[in-house]
C-alpha cells in the first residue's frame, strides 16, 4: 500500500512540480528509471547533485540516450508557463565526453572536492561543466534568468554532488 501510495505522489511530482530551489531529494524521484538504465548500461555507479537552481518549475523530464558518441542522461527541470525558466543537467562518461577544444571557455571554478569546473558559452545557456566519479557533468541554465540563477550558484549546485 505504501508503495502504491509513493508511486501515486511521485506521479502527481512528475506533472507538476511547483518546487522553488528545493533539493533534489525533495522533488519527483521518477527520474530513478533513466538513471537505474543509465547505470545498467554503463555498469557505473551515478552520483547526481542535490541541489536545484533557486527557479519556480512546473515540468519535469528525463531521458537517456545510447546512441554511440552521444551516450548520456539527461535530468530537465522547466516552468511551461515561463519557457525562460529551464534547467537541465547533462551527465556523460568520460570516453564520450565535451571536448575542450569545443568549449568557449568563459572562466574557471575551483570546486569544493579540489577539481576544475568550466563555464563555457553555450548556445543560450550559462553552462558549468566538471569531471568526477568518471563522468563529465554539463549543468546549463537559461541565460534570461541569469540575474536570478547567478554562476556562482551552479557552482554551489556543483559542489552538492552527492559524496
Amino acid at each position: 500500500m505504501l508503495k502504491y501510495i509513493l508511486f501515486i505522489g511521485i506521479l502527481i511530482f512528475s506533472t507538476n512540480l511547483g518546487v522553488i530551489g528545493a533539493e533534489i531529494s525533495e522533488v519527483n524521484r521518477g527520474y530513478y528509471k533513466a538513471v537505474s538504465d543509465f547505470e545498467k548500461h554503463t555498469n557505473m555507479e551515478l552520483k547526481l547533485p542535490t541541489k536545484l537552481p533557486q527557479l519556480d518549475f512546473t515540468y519535469y523530464n528525463e531521458s537517456f540516450s545510447e546512441e554511440p558518441l552521444n551516450e548520456s542522461l539527461r535530468l530537465t527541470y522547466m516552468n511551461l508557463e515561463k519557457p525562460e525558466v529551464h534547467y537541465f543537467i547533462e551527465v556523460r562518461r568520460l570516453k564520450y565526453k565535451l571536448k575542450d577544444k569545443h568549449m568557449d571557455v568563459l572562466r574557471e571554478y575551483r570546486l569544493e572536492n579540489g577539481r576544475t569546473a568550466k563555464l563555457i558559452n553555450f548556445s543560450g545557456f550559462n553552462t558549468l561543466v566538471f569531471e568526477d566519479y568518471n563522468f563529465q557533468y554539463i549543468l546549463n541554465v537559461d541565460k534570461r534568468v541569469e540575474n536570478k540563477v547567478p554562476n556562482e550558484e551552479l557552482v554551489e549546485i556543483a559542489n552538492s554532488l552527492e559524496h
